[in-house]
Order: structure tokens, then sequence, then C-alpha cells
């Protein structure tokens, strides 16, 4: 059995296996969620108090 031909095919497939299971029909695509806004708006970071 000739192992150049048989790597040869075996890369071939998982080449073209890939190049199938990578591409999805643009029909099927789906969005994502997006999160609900916060009903309260975010407080500024508080600073440090200064200790004298």
């Amino acid at each position: 059995m000739n192992l150049r031909s048989l790597f040869f095919t075996v890369v071939a497939s998982a080449t073209l296996s890939c190049v199938g299971a990578g591409s999805i029909g643009h029909d099927k695509v789906q969005p994502f969620p997006q999160p609900a806004p916060s009903p309260c708006p975010r407080r500024p970071p508080s600073t440090p108090s200064q200790v004298s």
C-alpha cells in the first residue's frame, strides 16, 4: 500500500470536512440576545476618604 497516497487522502478528507463544517446558511443565523437596560444609573466610583 502506498502510504503517501493514503496520507494525501486523509489530509484531503479532513480539509474538506473542516470547510463543510465551518460554513452555515445565512438564513439560519440568529442574533445574540441583548441584555435589558438597567433601571438605575451607575454611580461614579467613590474616592477614598483622606485621613489627616
